[in-house]
């Protein structure tokens, strides 16, 4: 509303504060994304939402368009699966389960163990960040495929 707020940060020390500060400012930054821009699903499920219409869109592109759009395919359940992981469960019984489900908002809630509407259970991330995230997949895909070659370090 073009307001001014104040927030006010403690911690038990210097290392506790700074992470607090940090967290608060990502939580205005997205709650201010979100403003511009609007909410979807989170937890990665909008991702795997998309996955089938991308199906059907990478048979229409020319060879180099569908390579990009193919690499950007397999990144997509990451997120969620990297979360179900983290929960303990097995990545693609979730990743078959939500992606079964025709509802937009139905995914997988790793708080609460659960299958829920992800929207109804506050589960969300700005618009804005989803898309930017997807932006770039789009152009490191397309500078990966524009190279001769690609020098990388073996993350352990």
């Amino acid at each position: 509303c073009g307001k001014v707020a104040q927030i006010y940060v403690g911690a038990n020390s210097q290392i506790e504060l700074n992470e607090n500060k940090l967290r608060i400012e990502d939580a205005v930054n997205a709650t201010q994304s979100a403003i511009e821009e609007g909410i979807i699903v989170g937890g990665g499920t909008a991702f795997v939402k998309i996955i089938a219409s991308l199906l059907n869109f990478i048979n229409t592109l020319g060879k180099e368009e569908k390579q990009g759009a193919e690499i950007i395919l397999k990144t997509l359940p990451a997120i969620l699966c990297q979360i179900v992981k983290n929960a303990g469960l097995n990545p693609q019984e979730v990743l078959d389960k939500v992606m079964a489900n025709q509802n937009f908002e139905y995914g997988y809630n790793a708080l609460t163990n659960s299958f829920v509407n992800l929207i109804e259970d506050g589960v969300i991330d700005p618009f804005k960040v989803i898309r930017s995230a997807l932006s770039t997949s789009a152009s490191v895909a397309s500078t990966l495929l524009s190279t001769d070659c690609v020098i990388v370090e073996n993350a352990r």
